[in-house]
């Protein structure tokens, strides 16, 4: 039997939100116990935590709880958050890409509307400051 190995290649960006996520709420958590009020609610809530995950899961620590949970993570990752954002991105980008176009042209459109009333205003104290022509009639 000839076995060849395939190579599959994800070229797909990898956002990792909901991990970035997690590890954002374990930094919180922990910035939590170092303040000296927070520290005695967090660690009772800790250790609530861990007896609850001990007696439904049989995980003993929350060591333990992030080795399984990290895996699930990249997986609900890959899976759905990935490619919902890639998919907002494809609807979004055209419109993204014209609107560098569209704000040109209100910029243009803008100063060709100030240059106008700059222009009339110029015209205006030009009228108003030329002396008036008047024709004064000489009788003999």
């Amino acid at each position: 039997a000839d076995l060849t190995e395939t190579c599959t290649t994800d070229d797909s960006p990898h956002f990792d939100v909901v991990e970035h996520v997690y590890e954002g709420v374990k930094s919180v958590w922990a910035f939590g116990k170092g303040v000296v009020v927070f520290k005695p609610l967090m660690g009772i809530a800790e250790n609530v935590a861990v007896k609850v995950l001990s007696v439904a899961t049989g995980v003993n620590s929350l060591d333990d709880v992030d080795k399984n949970v990290k895996p699930h993570l990249k997986g609900i990752d890959k899976e759905f958050i990935d490619p919902a954002i890639l998919k907002i991105w494809s609807l979004i980008e055209p419109i993204v890409g014209k609107s560098e176009d569209v704000a040109r042209s209100m910029i243009a459109l803008v100063h060709k509307q100030s240059m106008i009333e700059k222009t009339n205003k110029t015209e205006e104290s030009k009228r108003e400051s030329a002396p008036e022509l008047t024709t004064s009639s000489t009788t003999a």
